[in-house]
């Protein structure tokens, strides 16, 4: 039987990763509401556990500096094993204080997400040439988007068998306990790639160093991030307790998302002549920014879908330019630092959008999304212009094409 190929490997291990994220992440605020959490509560819960997860990762990066990357990352997927199976445990024991045990383990599932990007891409550059990058991450960004949809599916069809008089709370515990079987397979995989001697040693200096070269990308990147999180934690509670989406629906909605992803990375994979990184980053943000304004305007589940595909479309491009700006511009000894740094104001500002957010939603509008919808919106595009003039970051991804 033929062994499978270091790409190979990674391809599958995006799809079982993946698989968590449609069955898991997309139905945290689901899982939040029902064990009781307000909608607001729900929205916040989406990013503020984040925040501890990150500094987690930063002592974690302290204390166990002297490991290999491929010790380090199976490490990671391992602490995100353990989350879900007490997720599992949660979801069928009651408690008087759900929130905070939300809170722990969701923000034991993104520390162990956080602690492996810098490692694993400070890894990935060691397994594929810089002139295979597109074609990679066009194949294993089309891989995680069709695993998203299928978890997402999966758990759509579980959830709603609440209505033959299934307790969802047994439906949400067999959710994680499917969804940390994937993410055992996923630390298998991982175990199987190329050993890298490599250390996880986080430089002070050179952080230092990049954070100051960079300085322009960081200060725009994070006030649009910002802007981003304003609204989109509050995306779900809206539509499950608003507008009243069932399980069924509100997958549906979700999907419109990813296939909207699918959608762009099977275009980008055909057009032969490989775009600039940045091109594609400001493209995306500016696609997506304003999307939130027409919530209002969406009255049925196609609509939303539509809005949604829209919206996947923006977040494809947004996101592939960044994998590939990192990628293609960062040096290899350079990743683990600036993808800790880029990843650190990313938190801190996804936090911050998201608290923002609900203040302005319980005090300043008085819980009207709507209008929620409509400010993070204005605000968003005009911090999408502001991303054109990113000069360092992006200047360095044109000329590496």
């Amino acid at each position: 039987m033929r062994r499978l190929t270091v790409t190979e490997l990674s391809l599958l291990e995006a799809f079982f990763t993946s698989l968590v994220i449609g069955l898991a992440e997309t139905y945290f605020p689901a899982f939040s509401l029902m064990k009781g959490a307000s909608p607001i509560q729900a929205g916040v819960l989406v990013s503020v556990p984040m925040i501890f997860a990150i500094v987690f990762q930063w002592l974690l990066l302290k204390k166990f500096r002297h490991l290999n990357l491929s010790t380090w990352v199976p490490l990671a997927a391992g602490i995100q094993l353990v989350s879900l199976f007490g997720l599992t445990v949660l979801a069928v024991i009651p408690t008087e204080t759900p929130v905070l045990w939300l809170l722990v383990f969701y923000s034991a599932y993104w520390a162990g997400y956080y602690s492996a990007i810098p490692a694993w891409n400070r890894w990935i550059s060691d397994l594929v040439s810089v002139e295979n990058s597109q074609k990679y991450f066009a194949s294993r960004t089309r891989f995680i988007q069709f695993g998203i949809v299928t978890g997402l599916v999966i758990g759509g069809v579980l959830l709603h068998l609440y209505k033959l008089d299934i307790a969802v709370e047994y439906l949400f515990a067999c959710l994680f306990s499917v969804c940390a079987l994937f993410k055992f397979i996923t630390y298998k995989l991982f175990r199987k790639h190329t050993e890298s001697l490599t250390s996880i040693h986080f430089e002070k200096s050179k952080a230092q160093s990049l954070l100051k070269k960079h300085k322009t990308f960081f200060m725009r990147y994070t006030v649009y991030n910002l802007a981003v999180y304003l609204s989109a934690p509050f995306v779900a509670s809206y539509l499950l307790t608003k507008r009243h989406l069932s399980y069924e629906d509100f997958m549906w909605v979700m999907i419109g998302l990813f296939a909207g992803k699918i959608f762009l990375t099977l275009v980008l994979s055909k057009v032969k002549r490989n775009m600039p990184p940045f091109s594609l980053l400001y493209c995306g943000a500016l696609i997506s920014a304003p999307l939130p304004i027409l919530w209002p305007l969406c009255i049925n589940v196609p609509l939303m879908f539509s809005l949604h595909f829209l919206s996947g479309l923006g977040l494809a491009c947004f996101e592939m330019g960044l994998s590939l700006s990192f990628f293609k511009t960062l040096e290899a000894n350079e990743k683990i630092e600036m993808i800790s740094i880029f990843y650190f104001f990313n938190v801190i500002t996804q936090v911050l959008g998201t608290l923002l957010g609900a203040v302005v939603l319980k005090f300043l509008v008085s819980e009207n999304y709507e209008s929620l919808f409509l400010i993070a919106g204005a605000i968003r595009l005009i911090f999408a212009f502001g991303l054109k003039k990113t000069a360092s970051f992006g200047k360095l991804a044109k000329l590496s094409v």
